[in-house]
């Protein structure tokens, strides 16, 4: 198997990448928030997760206990199966619990889903019996080089196995590399979030990958990471209130998928401002421990920055939905936040020496924004841009390993 001799190299780096690295990722968030906010916006905390006050409660409980405070990652970050189900933004029946990355997809899963845009009309969801999207089985071993990637829905794919962008770099290297053994793994999953990447490391380690990829989703993950954030705290999360959802339900009516992946995050960051400071010091702890807890079992990381469409192209995807702004109340300033929280997030990644592809200009020299028109995930020229870019990440692992 390639890379062993690494081990040694990133064992003893747990140590420093958890203690230094959080604290570190913590300071860096602020200093990068007092930077990026256009000034104080006092916001009043109420109650607005779906974890109720009991639960709450018996969390603080929880860390109020010193023997958690010692306690292994895995203790310290569960989730019991209700609250998972509870923090998740997606409740679907092809889901089900893991104790380590809280939700995966269900075993062997072959359904097929109808899709007009698609050159075939259709795909299909398929998953292996780990609930993977895989075509096939994952050997105990693997002699040559091994990747496991994860990431959100637009990891996951909308489209086939073989089209998603894990895959497609998978069939890139073998291309290059015909005489080189090398297996891309597809642990993505809709409504993954920063915790849930850090579970996926958890779960799949023992496969022994040589190089971990994250694939962050700027259009909601940063939002997202805040509802486990709250809830791992013991505290309460900023409240939508009846006017919020009266403006939501609207824009939902006008345009469901791009308020799922696009502007339920602008409109929570427009709502409540100081919530990007958390959002960006979760993301960059937590990229942080990602990053030491690979390096101690002796993997590489590397993150991807997939951007929304709103990203790519503003000018066009403002015009599209300018009638879900309007609803919303938001401006093309609400646009240019989400941005800078991007670039304060990448900065940050630089900073604590974390490597880190950004595809934002890649996309934009499409000809046309690689999204698909009816629910703005990312579709086959989106995957095919990613795994071109990162194709180059490759190389010095594969011709190091001759």
């Amino acid at each position: 198997m390639i890379r062993r001799a690494a081990k040694a190299r990133f064992g003893g780096a747990r140590v420093t990448a958890l203690v230094c690295g959080l604290a570190l990722a913590a300071a860096i968030g602020s200093l990068l928030w007092t930077r990026m906010k256009p000034g104080p916006a006092p916001v009043e905390l109420r109650d607005s997760t779906p974890i109720d006050a009991e639960k709450l409660a018996a969390r603080r409980g929880e860390l109020a206990d010193p023997a958690l405070a010692f306690a292994p990652d895995r203790r310290r970050l569960a989730l019991s199966p209700e609250i998972a189900l509870e923090i998740s933004p997606l409740n679907v029946p092809e889901q089900e619990y893991d104790p380590q990355c809280y939700l995966r997809h269900k075993a062997n899963l072959n359904n097929t889903v109808p899709w007009p845009e698609h050159p075939k009309k259709r795909w299909h969801m398929r998953t292996n019996s780990l609930g993977l999207r895989e075509d096939r089985e994952l050997a105990p071993t693997f002699d040559g080089l091994r990747v496991l990637c994860t990431g959100d829905s637009h990891t996951d794919g909308v489209c086939e196995n073989s089209e998603s962008w894990p895959h497609r770099l998978e069939a890139r290297a073998k291309a290059a590399h015909p005489d080189r053994a090398i297996e891309v793994i597809n642990s993505g999953k809709g409504c993954y979030g920063f915790y849930h990447y850090r579970g996926v490391l958890e779960r799949l380690a023992h496969f022994e990958p040589e190089l971990f990829v994250v694939g962050v989703y700027g259009g909601n993950d940063f939002m997202e990471t805040t509802r486990p954030w709250y809830y791992f705290a013991g505290a309460e999360r900023p409240k939508f209130d009846a006017a919020d959802w009266k403006k939501i339900n609207a824009a939902k009516r006008v345009d469901g998928p791009g308020l799922a992946q696009i502007w339920t995050s602008a409109y929570y960051f427009h709502r409540f401002p100081d919530e990007q400071h958390v959002a960006l010091s979760a993301a960059l702890a937590l990229s942080a421990d990602i990053a030491g807890a690979a390096g101690a079992r002796g993997m590489r990381v590397l993150f991807v920055y997939i951007p929304s469409r709103a990203e790519v192209a503003p000018d066009a995807e403002f015009a599209r939905s300018k009638e879900t702004l309007d609803a919303l109340g938001l401006t093309r300033a609400d646009l240019d936040t989400a941005g800078r929280l991007t670039d304060r997030y990448l900065q940050g990644l630089a900073s604590l020496g974390i490597p880190v592809v950004d595809v934002r200009e890649r996309f934009r020299r499409e000809p046309r924004p690689p999204y698909w028109e009816s629910d703005l995930h990312i579709d086959l020229a989106g995957h095919a841009a990613i795994a071109e870019v990162l194709e180059p990440w490759l190389e010095p692992l594969i011709v190091g390993a001759r």
